[in-house]
């Protein structure tokens, strides 16, 4: 009876474990949970913003030891790199784990840099279109000292192509005209789940969407 007793405890504890092939390794992964948005106070004392994607249940990933032995770990809170979802709704976010995250605005020690997202249950959001006119977007010979805004040192961008440079100074410009502030861009990049795209400030102080609401791009504060 006590060998049957110890064996029922040996299965119970094993089964409490992650199988190894349930757990992911740095590389393509997707995650279903919610995003929210966290203050992270910086070094120098001054609040930036983050968003973090958090899972109904912990998953399991596979970090390395200093010997460079693996081990498994489960974690259900997750730093968003790149364009931040909507918060507070159910989604579905398609991307790459990190599992040292090294970013400047470091929340969490894992991180999913997102690619495409989208509400669960729900349809697809039309595909991202350009508030720009394309058969005038000419950015040979683009000079940086004439950006309606300076890119800042460590800002993330979608892309540094000239293109995508006069995209972004077409950005700034349409929030501007909105009678907002934009003195220099933290972040641009296309929304996830809007045709349209986020467009951070100032040293992240100031956030903002701009969408395609049916041919007008409409400028709203992202607070």
């Amino acid at each position: 009876m006590k060998k049957s007793i110890i064996s029922a405890l040996t299965i119970s504890l094993l089964s409490s474990f992650p199988a190894l092939s349930d757990c992911h390794d740095p590389g393509p992964i997707v995650l279903k949970g919610t995003a929210s948005k966290e203050a992270l106070i910086m070094a120098d004392g001054k609040t930036s913003y983050v968003w973090i994607f958090t899972t109904p249940n912990p998953i399991c990933i596979r970090e390395l030891n200093g010997d460079d032995s693996k081990y498994n770990k489960e974690v259900s809170r997750f730093q968003i790199l790149g364009s931040p979802p909507p918060v507070g709704i159910p989604l579905e976010l398609t991307g790459s784990l990190s599992i040292e995250n090294v970013t400047q605005y470091y929340a969490v020690p894992d991180a999913i840099t997102v690619t495409k997202g989208k509400k669960l249950n729900s349809n697809p959001e039309p595909e991202v279109t350009s508030p720009i006119n394309k058969e005038s977007n000419n950015a040979e010979g683009f000079n940086a000292s004439e950006r309606a805004a300076p890119i800042e040192k460590k800002a993330i961008l979608f892309n540094s192509s000239p293109d995508s440079l006069h995209l972004i100074d077409q950005l700034v410009t349409l929030v501007r005209h909105s009678g907002f502030v934009c003195s220099s861009v933290s972040a641009a990049n296309p929304m996830i789940l809007h045709s349209g795209f986020s467009l951070t400030c100032d040293n992240f102080a100031h956030s903002y969407d701009i969408k395609d609401m049916g041919g007008t791009w409409v400028v709203t504060v992202d607070n």
